[in-house]
């Protein structure tokens, strides 16, 4: 016999209102022990509603302290529901004197959010919280048992002697226990003096364990330890912290046994492809050395409405090595120069304008690899260049280009000012069907706050306040066969003597800046091979230079690209100059794609070490039907004494990789060997839930444009 008891209009007027217990539409009389008139307390805010298959009064202390308190006891399936939660229970005994609820033989609570499950509890029905034994909740991706659990008001739970995991498994692979743990649903969840068990094996213990619950995180942090032979013992942690939609950021704080804390950041940035942009900065000062090292690198591009935009780069940091000892996922371990650079650009249909300012600074050879010079520093260069204008009754386009430029270049010690213009004309000339003919003609003069001159005598000219004039001509005859695309292209460009319109032929190049024909063919002998190959003739005469037959002929160049089936990748690249050799041959073979299976092989070897040969060997071995996934990589330098029969092969790099994906866990084991002797240990372990909330926050198509070095795989979102 089902019954239905309800709390009808709690009313400002006061009183409880009606209370009725109703069975098949007749009004039941109360029991005896409640059968003389009740004084009932004031109304509660709000309605409360309760539903249950016996409703009973009974006049008791069980549940409130004050003496003779009026109960109210419902058993079989009893809700007891109001605006914003829900208890269900077997049984619940409601002292209307104190508004509190025992509950016993089973209960659950539902708040709209979440759903906490207990043996037994109390529950304060005005204050509307409780307290729980044998609690149990689900929060994703948490599962959570507790001997008690108090329930706030504000949806905020604490668990007490708690274990909770994030596996799905009945049986779960790995659990932590805490002596509490404070959580609110969608928000956090905070466990006080956890401890790892893997199956019931206590592995480590930590004060604390914070983890964020919100779809999207907020905040996400990561430890991974090793060891470096030159650094010591290490644990580099990496934070994710997510700002916007289109701004996350990673914060690195390190510890190296023998060099001490370092500490950087990045940012990255891509509201869309108009604004997009990079930083990153590392600092750490040695142990050892006392030494102060440090990088910063950023890149950035604005669009500002439709015709504006604005680029910068910025690199800079303490000495050649650093990225080597400490940058993660560099592929350049040694930095031989630093470019920087910003332009402000204002483009039209009809014309570009460019503000930049440059600069490049190389690895002071006087210093080894600890400071950098300035090479070269344009601040500020001003371009304005028209786009192809078809003079009126002429098929010939004309460009017209203006620059100004402050100028510093080593090895010359002042800053040069310096300002010109030019205009250049050319047209596209159909001679045959497959053969045309593109000539160009162009005249400019150039103003130079100071030139500086070489005589055939040995002498240096000096002019001040030069205006020189030049001129250029030549074109492109292309032809396209059944042979390749055929380019033959000359380029002649004279300069005259300063203040005149004379030829400068008394300069040691005797006003010939370049004078060259090349040949250059493009072939397609098969839909996936690409032939390129050409040379060319210097026509020059410099007076300080012998131009024999072996140094006017260009060098040899050859391309070979062939996309082989079954997912080879071959190339090879030569080029050969007479009276010189080979100076420089490289080959790369690929096998495969680099996030599963795969295998490379790339060699290169220039004129600049004739005795040195480098090879990279990178492999990589992922089975589709397996969590497993090996990576490996050897480069070496085989050393030549003359021709190719080398004496000695000496490896500078090692690296070894090892990943296994467990039921809960990601794995990760990585070994290396780095130039200078630097030798790395590192081994990482993380919950697969904390995994995929970092892909969902770290965006590698944003990362690979300003870090292509860094790999593909997403779950290498620390970059080490």
């Amino acid at each position: 016999m089902r019954a239905n008891l309800f709390f009808a209009s709690f009313l400002a007027s006061g009183g409880w209102g009606a209370l009725w217990a109703q069975t098949e539409g007749r009004a039941v009389e109360p029991s005896s022990a409640s059968a003389r008139p009740l004084s009932l307390p004031p109304a509660p805010p709000g309605r409360i509603d309760f539903s249950a298959d016996s409703v009973d009064f009974a006049e008791s202390a069980v549940v409130s302290t004050a003496p003779n308190g009026t109960l109210l006891r419902m058993e079989g399936h009893v809700i007891l529901k109001e605006s914003t939660w829900t208890i269900r229970a077997g049984e619940i005994l409601v002292d209307l004197d104190s508004r509190t609820a025992a509950i016993s033989n089973g209960m659950e609570m539902d708040d709209g959010t979440s759903v906490v499950y207990g043996r037994s509890g109390l529950f304060d029905l005005a204050a509307r919280e409780g307290s729980l034994k044998g609690a149990r909740a689900g929060y994703p991706p948490w599962r959570i048992r507790a001997d008690e659990a108090d329930l706030f008001a504000d949806r905020r739970v604490r668990f007490r002697r708690a274990r909770f995991t994030s596996c799905d498994e009945k049986d779960p692979d790995y659990h932590l226990r805490a002596s509490s743990v404070y959580l609110k649903p969608k928000k956090y969840l905070l466990a006080w003096n956890p401890v790892f068990y893997v199956r019931s094996v206590p592995l480590f213990y930590s004060p604390f364990l914070w983890k964020s619950l919100r779809e999207k995180h907020l905040i996400r942090a990561r430890v991974n330890p090793g060891y470096d032979r030159r650094n010591g013992a290490f644990a580099r942690t990496t934070t994710l912290f997510d700002i916007a939609p289109s701004l996350y950021g990673k914060l690195y704080l390190d510890y190296y046994g023998a060099q001490g804390p370092g500490v950087g950041s990045e940012l990255q940035y891509h509201a869309s492809e108009e604004g997009r942009g990079a930083l990153y900065g590392y600092r750490i000062r040695e142990n050892h050395s006392g030494q102060e090292r440090w990088a910063v690198f950023g890149d950035s591009y604005r669009t500002i409405r439709s015709s504006y935009a604005f680029q910068a780069r910025l690199q800079a940091q303490s000495d050649a090595e650093f990225n080597n000892h400490y940058a993660r996922s560099n592929a350049f371990r040694l930095t031989p120069e630093l470019v920087n650079g910003a332009a402000f650009v204002r483009r039209t249909s009809l014309a570009t304008t460019r503000i930049s300012y440059s600069r490049l600074d190389r690895q002071d050879p006087a210093f080894a690899q600890t400071r950098f010079i300035r090479e070269s520093e344009s601040m500020p260069r001003v371009e304005f260049q028209t786009a192809p204008l078809a003079l009126r009754g002429s098929s010939w386009l004309t460009t017209i280009n203006l620059f100004a430029d402050n100028r510093f270049e080593r090895p010359r010690e002042f800053l040069q000012r310096s300002a010109g213009a030019c205009a250049e004309t050319t047209r596209v000339l159909r001679i045959v069907r497959g053969l045309s003919l593109t000539p160009y003609l162009g005249v400019g003069e150039t103003y130079e706050s100071r030139r500086d001159d070489a005589t055939s005598a040995g002498s240096i000219r000096t002019f001040q306040d030069a205006f020189v004039g030049h001129y250029q001509l030549g074109g492109d005859l292309r032809l396209n066969s059944r042979f390749g695309y055929w380019d033959a292209q000359y380029a002649l460009n004279r300069r005259l003597k300063p203040g005149t319109l004379q030829d400068d032929a008394g300069a040691l190049d005797r006003g010939v800046e370049r004078n060259l024909l090349t040949l250059q063919d493009t072939l397609f002998p098969r839909p996936r091979v690409v032939l390129r190959f050409g040379t060319g003739y210097d026509f020059r005469r410099p007076r300080n230079e012998a131009m024999g037959l072996r140094k006017r002929v260009q060098p040899f160049f050859a391309d070979i690209n062939w996309s082989a089936g079954g997912g080879w990748q071959f190339s090879v690249r030569d080029d050969y100059q007479l009276g010189e050799g080979h100076r420089a041959f490289l080959a790369q073979a690929d096998w495969g794609e680099r996030t599963g299976t795969f295998a490379g092989f790339g060699m290169v070897h220039t004129l600049g070490r004739p005795e040195s040969y480098l090879a990279s060997a990178a492999a990589g071995w992922a089975p589709s039907s397996s969590s497993w996934r090996v990576e490996g990589a050897l480069r070496f330098d085989a050393h030549a004494a003359a021709g190719v029969r080398f004496d000695s092969v000496q490896m500078f790099e090692k690296e070894l990789s090892i990943v296994k994906d467990l039921h809960d866990f990601h794995t990760r084991l990585l070994l290396r060997v780095r130039p200078g002797g630097v030798k790395e240990a590192s081994f990482r372990f993380e919950l697969l839930g904390g995994l995929e909330a970092a892909r969902k926050i770290v965006k590698k198509g944003w990362e690979s444009e300003w870090f292509p070095w860094r790999k593909t795989q997403s779950e290498d979102f620390d970059s080490d």
